[in-house]
């Protein structure tokens, strides 16, 4: 039995390495998982309107969160609060905007004639924090480094070389992909530190840790710009983070209320939301019971209510019926308004494709292809350490349940969780997965590597490949199409939402954030912070 897709969903397999700042996959232990970030499918600038106003200190200092017994280094480390430093620290080749289009950072003019040989050309001027200036070699060994260990590298799997020729920074690829500077927003480090716990960057601040302070670097090229000349740094613990946040202890948050650890603060905060790519999904068990027929699997996703499932089990995540982001260039919504059966017409359809109380005992029978009825019982499998998704899972169940469906919902530990779904002892699992920032959906249908699946499908793993390796324009819209109908049409599993996430700052402390999933202080120059009278 070929079973690449599911286990690899069901374990939470990264598919493109980890966002700058938190960023997790969301069902795997969550005893040291950064604060998963999320978004609505567009970004916006514009807080919430508070309903009230906290008594918030006007200190005349603007504090974030840090931890000094941890690691710096983005590639490698642990800390949510510090990965969420290497925004300020450090820069990457290229930058991902929240409608996941990229653009240049420290790279200047880039080429690729066929998607798979590279060729990037960096900014000149670019100085690290010790005065030296970017380099090739710079380039390459933390390209090379990110390739060997740390959290990028799954997301670099697909490079077989790096290199240089002709004064530019060269990559090849094992396969084609006209998206490959999207992957690119890896932190950029001087040569020779990037095993260090503290490695040099080149980003608009350094850090003099023996205050406790990040400080604005005049070397780099938006000195002038920035919004302020330094940031104080604190730890605060887990439970007082509320406290010292409505007193203005600490300026900014990093909120995620499709984490379990999720924390209710203030409603004077200010929210700016952001989009992700982090995908919650229901996958099916296509090898017996009712979720072997790809029709009996689309009436099941079609009678996921997933605007009920946000508004109350996920809140602020964005409904998805299609395996990519909604507001990606990607997310065909003419395929989406069609992928599921409308709500008017699920109930004939079941019986159309004989899902039927048969023998009038109030529960839904069907029949398989030898002739036997059955009962339409389904076992659900969910790891209980994500209360959250644990919620989501009873409250679909119970979507199930009001169309006839015997549901048995089985909350389980993460290790007896991936052995029901490895060993396909179930009918469904809640999970959960971050897509790539080049929308490479290989990982999620191949049956080779790491990502082991249970529901191969060998069109859907040629068109995924043929879709990650279609030049920009007509070929990769047309791709798409192609791969997201057969998607539809076999239903592996099913998308629910992708969550969601937000930078919480006080009210009228700042103005002009634009954060992104991969760094909170996205276009930090034109932040303005106010410290009151």
């Amino acid at each position: 039995m070929r079973r690449t897709l599911i286990i690899a969903l069901a374990c939470g397999v990264l598919l493109g390495g980890c966002a700058l700042f938190p960023g997790a996959v969301a069902d795997a232990p969550s005893a040291s998982d950064p604060l998963t970030t999320e978004a609505t499918a567009t970004s916006t600038s514009v807080p919430t309107p508070p309903t009230q106003s906290p008594q918030v200190q006007q200190d005349r200092t603007f504090t974030i969160l840090w931890d000094s017994s941890r690691a710096l280094n983005p590639l490698t480390s642990s800390s949510p609060a510090n990965l969420q430093l290497a925004g300020l620290l450090y820069e990457g080749l290229f930058r991902v905007n929240n409608d996941f289009t990229w653009e240049p950072v420290l790279c200047d003019t880039w080429e690729t004639t066929d998607g798979m040989h590279w060729s990037f050309r960096l900014k000149s001027g670019i100085l690290f924090h010790n005065g030296s200036e970017l380099g090739i070699f710079d380039v390459i060994g933390t390209l090379n480094t990110a390739r060997e260990t740390g959290r990028y590298v799954n997301r670099l799997s697909n490079v077989s070389k790096v290199g240089t020729a002709d004064g530019a920074v060269t990559v090849t690829l094992k396969i084609a992909d006209y998206d490959f500077p999207a992957l690119l927003d890896i932190p950029i480090m001087k040569d020779g530190t990037t095993y260090s716990q503290r490695p040099l960057g080149t980003g608009p601040f350094t850090l003099d840790a023996g205050t406790n302070t990040l400080r604005a670097y005049f070397g780099h090229r938006s000195a002038e710009d920035l919004p302020i000349m330094s940031i104080s740094l604190t730890e605060v613990e887990h439970e007082n983070l509320i406290p010292a946040f409505d007193s203005g202890t600490v300026d900014m948050i990093i909120e995620n209320k499709s984490d379990t650890g999720s924390m209710e603060y203030s409603a004077g905060a200010e929210r700016r939301g952001y989009a992700t790519n982090i995908m919650h999904f229901v996958g099916f068990n296509p090898w017996r019971g009712y979720c072997m027929s790809p029709e009996h699997r689309k009436v099941i996703a079609s009678i996921f209510n997933r605007a009920a499932l946000t508004a109350q089990s996920l809140p602020d995540c964005k409904a998805a019926v299609l395996p990519l982001p909604p507001g990606s260039p990607y997310y065909l919504q003419s395929i989406a308004d069609t992928a599921l059966i409308p709500a008017a017409s699920i109930r004939s359809t079941m019986a159309a494709v004989g899902t039927y109380d048969y023998d009038g005992d109030g529960v839904l029978d069907y029949y398989d292809d030898d002739g036997v009825m059955h009962k339409a019982s389904l076992e659900f499998v969910v790891h209980r350490d994500n209360l959250k998704k644990v919620n989501a899972a009873k409250q679909l169940a119970d979507m199930l349940r009001e169309y006839g469906f015997t549901v048995v919902l089985r909350e389980l530990s993460w290790s007896d969780y991936s052995t029901a779904v490895k060993e396909g002892r179930f009918d469904l699992f809640y999970g959960s997965v971050q897509i790539s920032a080049n929308f490479n959906l290989m990982p999620l249908f191949d049956d080779k590597g790491a990502a082991r699946s249970v529901s191969y499908n060998s069109t859907l793993d040629l068109m995924a490949t043929e879709f990650l390796a279609a030049s920009p324009g007509e070929m990769k819209q047309t791709a798409a199409f192609l791969l997201l109908t057969e998607f539809c049409d076999y239903l592996p599993f099913t998308p629910v939402v992708f969550e969601s996430g937000a930078l919480l700052t006080n009210r009228g402390v700042v103005t002009g954030a634009n954060p992104t999933q991969y760094n909170a202080f996205n276009d930090f120059t034109q932040w303005k912070i106010n410290f009151g009278g």
